[in-house]
């Protein structure tokens, strides 16, 4: 996509172009699938409860650990988790419950993201990191591969114009993802700000090799 007069065979080799592939991949990829609610990511799983409210059934004596207040019930933050978007009662049609991100200390005095809500055995709806390429739908594809070049367009061809070029092909790619979905499902429509891209770091994985190389083109 960007011109590059190279490809890579694996990412562990040493070479400019997989080098920033390591640097970018892996937070461009969770990047883009934070920013839209794409249907290959959806997952439903049972929250874990982390801390219920004195008086609830789960704990009516009050033992601690304790929800922050005003909230009920405090559940862990699905590790495969990079966007909650949505909060149920198990076995339920009615509309989503409120609920809030937050973080805890663990029993161990360690940090730990939690979500905060007031429904007993609350079902979670959200995306989940998906790193297998055979399982991206081709809107997803095309924004990630639109993505990831505009990062490394200016590192290995020097043009700036190019870098715009993908950033703009990436975000309207998003955009028209979010007006399909919006108008086979209409009552589940996002308001989301324009797509950004976000710069970060990768491990090395020879599978994502022949991806990476439709970004170098």
């Amino acid at each position: 996509m960007i011109g590059a007069k190279t490809t890579i065979s694996d990412l562990s080799e040493i070479s400019a172009a997989a080098q920033l592939c390591n640097l970018h991949y892996d937070n461009t990829r969770t990047s883009v699938l934070r920013v839209h609610n794409w249907s290959f990511a959806r997952r439903q799983a049972t929250l874990a409860l982390y801390a219920a409210a004195a008086g609830t059934p789960e704990n009516a004596a009050g033992t601690t650990p304790l929800p922050m207040v005003p909230w009920l019930y405090e559940y862990a933050y699905p590790v495969d988790c990079l966007r909650v978007r949505s909060v149920y009662q198990p076995n339920s049609q009615a509309a989503p419950i409120p609920f809030i991100i937050s973080s805890d200390v663990d029993s161990g005095g360690n940090d730990i993201k939690v979500i905060l809500t007031n429904q007993p055995q609350a079902i979670l709806i959200y995306t989940k990191d998906i790193a297998n390429p055979d399982l991206w739908d081709n809107e997803f594809a095309d924004a990630m591969v639109a993505s990831l070049a505009s990062d490394l367009a200016i590192p290995l061809t020097g043009d700036k114009a190019i870098a715009d070029g993908c950033f703009k092909a990436a975000n309207a790619t998003v955009l028209q993802a979010r007006t399909t979905d919006s108008t086979e499902t209409p009552s589940n429509r996002e308001n989301i700000p324009d797509w950004v891209a976000v710069r970060g770091y990768a491990t090395s994985s020879s599978a994502d090799s022949g991806f990476i190389n439709s970004v170098l083109g």
